[in-house]
């Protein structure tokens, strides 16, 4: 199977970026950009995942005006992987305070294949990973990209005047 494309302002970022392979007119988004507020609708944990996220994105350079939706649906993904979480790890005694319980003391007498709970989050932590990759969240997928003296990619036309130069 094949690698999947990668956008350009990726390619340029890993220093993998070869205009002979590349098509010549790829679609550039807009450099005009800001950190938009999060959608009310998010549960509480994509909100906060949303403010901790955007900012460094954007500054890194893999977050443009484009990519809201995919930017959310990451939020989204990892909203939902910690409301299973919780629902796993937590649980309110008799008195209504909040207690601390382990996966051991969750899945006693249960199988785990048949845990709805526990197989969504599991699902929803690989739909994360594989959305986080896009946007360079993660150890790996940071050191892919040179983040040396530049906050933004050069636009097709700084890198055609770069190659030709040098």
């Amino acid at each position: 199977m094949p690698n999947p494309r990668l956008p350009k302002v990726i390619k340029l970022q890993r220093g993998t970026y070869d205009p002979y392979y590349n098509p010549v007119a790829e679609p550039e988004p807009s450099s005009e950009f800001i950190a938009r507020k999060a959608p009310n609708y998010l549960n509480k944990h994509a909100k906060k995942h949303w403010n901790d996220l955007a900012q460094e994105c954007i500054d890194m350079g893999t977050l443009k005006n484009i990519d809201w939706d995919m930017f959310q649906a990451l939020c989204e993904s990892w909203g939902e992987y910690r409301e299973c979480y919780e629902s796993i790890y937590f649980y309110l005694d008799e008195s209504g305070k909040r207690k601390r319980r382990t996966i051991g003391q969750y899945m006693d007498g249960k199988n785990s294949q048949t845990i709805p709970e526990y197989t969504a989050m599991r699902k929803a932590l690989v739909e994360y990973r594989s959305l986080a990759a896009l946007f360079g969240i993660g150890a790996s997928n940071r050191n892919k990209i040179d983040l040396k003296e530049k906050k933004q990619a050069p636009t097709a036309t700084e890198t055609l005047l770069m190659e030709v130069s040098g």
